[in-house]
């Protein structure tokens, strides 16, 4: 498969990397994009984070720009987002390297081209149906190593204090009673309040009691293709459910594909074809204050920090009032109790194509597409109370309370058509020909509404509010109408 039709191999002049859907079905799938590591040479997928429904990034062949950039990603001739499309409806994946064989695509194609050709009604007898499904595990695979004494870590702490000419943060007698808590916890306090200042000297894990050792997804896919001797379909539905790695404040990613593909031979020179495909998505994790994710807050930690809930003690009963609370921003607190992040996708996928056997060798194809995608993104910025090392409460980096809501929608038309000829003259003077236009539109416009002060914490919505409004609205359109050739 090359830009716009297909060529022997022993016709190509471009570097090309190709594989076919067998790669992939053996592979614990949890996104189309990172099912192709290490795959094609040349073609780097690069994870950033192993968040459910994180997008990894794509590179062909290194160094792009100083700007970046990214390959052209066509799904049966159409742009398209990688993960949008179900593994198990790819029939192969070609990566288009050199500017030799992408050239065609313009200038688009500067930073290489991938083709992914989906799966196609097959000539049956009957209809067959078929369930694949996959069930895997994922684990944490950079994390860093946590100190595992707290006075160890108080004193390099106080050393490092020193070597930079401030202050000492921990007192020689509160490094002693870690010492004496570490040597011997059964007869020693993990803590105490003395004139009002609490006192912290045993050892907090929060990366044991924050991050689940595994997480589990599943994916399963339902396949449908059958018809008859002129019209045929093929027919799927996928379904992923990822989980996430926080123990509390739940982080997960859903998705659903189905797609419908049917060809009609109307006659034989003609064969008519149709696609519907609806994608739907839906990711929910804790909101992100001050843009501190809770890896961050994990990784920054200080085992010296107090990282349970206040209970009471009969030391002092005077403090009985901070039950169930926990210190000013505790890492704990922000993932269980935080606002949530939520975000709803739909996209919808229509083409209609028509290709035409004129003569012996000339072919031609014509094709439009119709996309709406439509998402929705909510976000809870909720306030949390704490107490802090005076036991005086406080909401920490959670003050800010509001809640707000985003809309984007995007329009795409786009309408193809080629013709080509192919003929051996001689039995050894091989000539291959195309031509072709091309014509594209995107319209896009987002509108986002924010509230302040909002009134009901566990029911948030941009009415139940008290405080300000803000609301900001944004769009933009481009088209592009091209012809290109090829000449082989």
């Amino acid at each position: 498969v090359v830009g716009y039709g297909s060529q022997k191999k022993v016709n190509l002049t471009g570097s090309i990397g190709q594989i076919d859907s067998k790669v992939l079905e053996s592979r614990p799938i949890t996104s189309t994009t990172s099912a192709l590591q290490g795959t094609i040479p040349n073609l780097q997928i690069t994870n950033s984070s192993g968040e459910p429904g994180q997008a990894a990034s794509i590179n062909v062949r290194g160094t792009t720009s100083i700007n970046g950039g990214s390959p052209l990603v066509l799904v049966d001739g159409v742009e398209m987002s990688l993960d949008l499309v179900n593994p198990n409806d790819i029939a192969n994946v070609t990566v288009l390297k050199d500017a030799a064989a992408s050239a065609i695509y313009g200038v688009r194609a500067a930073f290489g081209v991938i083709l992914v050709t989906t799966k196609s009604p097959q000539k049956v007898e009957k209809t067959s149906v078929s369930y694949s499904g996959n069930f895997s595990f994922a684990q944490p695979s950079v994390m860093p190593e946590f100190i595992e004494s707290q006075s160890q870590f108080a004193e390099w702490m106080n050393e490092a204090c020193l070597n930079g000419n401030v202050a000492t943060k921990y007192r020689a007698d509160v490094i002693e009673k870690m010492k004496a808590y570490e040597a011997d916890p059964a007869n020693n306090p993990a803590y105490e309040v003395i004139d009002g200042q609490l006192y912290y000297y045993g050892y907090s894990n929060f990366r044991d009691k924050m991050i689940k050792k595994t997480s589990f997804t599943q994916r399963h896919n339902i396949n449908i293709t059958g018809g008859s001797e002129k019209t045929r379909f093929y027919t799927s539905v996928g379904y992923l459910d990822q989980g996430g790695l926080y123990k509390v404040g739940d982080d997960s990613f859903k998705q659903l594909n189905t797609r419908i593909n049917v060809e009609n031979q109307t006659t034989k020179w003609m064969k008519l074809g149709f696609k519907a495909l609806y994608n739907y998505s839906t990711n929910d994790k804790p909101h992100t204050y001050q843009s501190k994710d809770i890896w961050e807050r994990v990784v920054f930690s200080q085992p010296t920090d107090f990282i349970d809930a206040w209970q009471k003690d009969p030391r002092y009963p005077e403090l009985d009032q901070f039950e169930g609370m926990y210190t000013m921003n505790n890492p704990y607190k922000i993932l269980q109790d935080a606002g949530r992040n939520k975000t709803d996708e739909h996209d919808v996928w229509l083409t209609a194509s028509a290709d035409f056997d004129i003569l012996k060798g000339w072919k031609a194809h014509v094709d439009f597409n119709y996309n709406l995608n439509y998402q929705k993104e909510s976000d809870h910025s909720k306030p949390l109370t704490f107490f802090d090392g005076s036991f005086e409460t406080t909401n920490g980096e959670t003050t800010e309370n509001w809640f707000e809501m985003t809309n984007y929608n995007t329009s795409y038309y786009s309408f193809n058509a080629y013709t080509d000829y192919e003929h051996t003259f001689g039995g050894k003077h091989y000539l291959k020909a195309m031509i072709g236009f091309n014509q594209e539109l995107t319209k896009y416009s987002t509108f986002s509404g924010r509230r302040y002060n909002i009134l009901n914490e566990q029911l948030p919505t941009l009415s139940l509010g008290s405080g300000n409004h803000e609301t900001s609205q944004n769009g933009y359109e481009w088209a592009l109408r091209g012809g290109f050739f090829r000449l082989n």
